[in-house]
């Protein structure tokens, strides 16, 4: 039997997703939150107390974690803080991405430790909870709040924190990016990816803009152990070993202070702003030749439309090519073939489900000292 090859970046598994319905056509979707940035200030006194601890931070063979320090580069916001602490599980294999990463002492020299200085803050903490359980990522936080390590101050960044990123995974199994065309509101930039082994991929927006989506084709290998998917750079599969899903990463990028930690739960519906659209738009003859061809190289409609050039004749007849009459043109047969994939706020209704993959990080309650010694007391 042929086996499929794959790129390690193609392969993954929804052990970590929660399971949040189907589409209007059967498709099993899952959630994750893929990754989670945010940064926090405590104030000159505070911040100081806090670099003073991560500093002090130990890395012992007999502990269950793996403290790295280094300068930090600039590829890795070398160019906004000085120092960054990275924290391993012990037990996992050395190329799984690592549990947090912690970047500290803004290089700024304005840096005074107030929020009207800075717009970065004290510190910046990085996680990907999908490589995690949530029982893993609560043992971490417990173990770096305990009073030998950043005791309360751990919890007082928690408190105050604020969030600059969060990528929401949405997965769709047996899906693939060419069964629709694919649009995001207010999105005006697209491009498509060269194809990964057959499997294809493309953004919508840009990585600069409050939000944007990231379209990839991938295999959900559940049956690979961390050795085989994180050392392999191409993994040959047989067929009964995968199932075939798309993911739609929609990445939100929040203002300052705009999305606080303790309200994650919060956050605006960004799939609501994600539009499909049937393919049987490409037949329709009052469809623009231009969007048609440059719809047949596999671009998503806000790519295509920006780089089009109005034609003079649609099915036989003249017509205008200023642009704004042109949009309308299309904007009239985009309303008659959009499809309703999945139901948005029903969707988001599940929200809490993915949060609830965050472990303790997702529960504010238990940052409080009365209530976690209560819970742990429980536990």
């Amino acid at each position: 039997m042929s086996k499929k090859k794959v790129s390690k970046e193609r392969v993954d598994d929804l052990r970590q997703s929660a399971h949040v319905g189907a589409t209007s056509f059967g498709h099993p979707m899952y959630a994750r939150l893929d990754k989670l940035v945010f940064v926090s200030e405590l104030g000159a006194d505070g911040n100081e107390a806090l670099f003073a601890r991560l500093f002090a931070l130990k890395s012992r063979s007999r502990l269950p974690y793996r403290v790295e320090y280094h300068k930090a580069a600039k590829g890795e916001c070398g160019d906004l803080y000085q120092s960054v602490v990275k924290i391993r599980i012990r037990d996992k294999p050395k190329e799984h991405p690592a549990a947090l990463m912690i970047y500290f002492k803004p290089t700024s020299k304005q840096y005074g430790g107030t929020r009207s200085i800075t717009q970065r803050g004290a510190i910046r903490v990085e996680l990907s909870p999908q490589h995690y359980t949530a029982d893993e990522l609560t043992q971490l936080l417990l173990w770096l709040g305990k009073k030998g390590r950043l005791g309360k101050y751990l919890y007082r960044a928690l408190n105050e924190a604020w969030v600059t990123r969060v990528d929401y995974a949405l997965d769709i199994v047996d899906m693939r990016l060419r069964d629709f065309y694919i649009s995001l509101a207010r999105a005006s930039t697209g491009e498509v990816y060269d194809s990964d082994n057959g499997m294809e991929g493309m953004r919508i927006g840009s990585p600069k803009s409050t939000l944007y989506v990231a379209g990839y084709e991938k295999v959900d290998v559940s049956d690979l152990s961390d050795e085989e998917r994180y050392q392999a750079t191409l993994l040959e599969l047989d067929f009964e070993q995968y199932r075939e899903f798309l993911r739609l990463e929609l990445r939100l990028s929040p203002e300052k202070g705009e999305l606080p930690l303790k309200r994650v739960n919060e956050m605006m519906n960004f799939p609501s702003r994600l539009a499909f659209y049937s393919k049987q738009l490409r037949e329709d003859k009052r469809l623009d030749p231009a969007l048609a061809s440059l719809l047949d190289k596999g671009m998503s409609i806000p790519q295509a439309w920006q780089e089009h050039t109005p034609s003079s004749v649609v099915k036989g007849k003249s017509v205008s090519t200023a642009k704004k009459q042109a949009k309308k043109r299309f904007n009239r047969l985009l309303v008659k073939y959009e499809v309703e994939l999945f139901d948005a706020a029903a969707l988001w209704n599940k929200l809490p489900e993915a949060i609830e993959r965050l472990g303790m990080l997702g529960k504010s309650a238990l940052w409080q000292l009365d209530i976690r010694k209560k819970w742990l007391s429980k536990s």
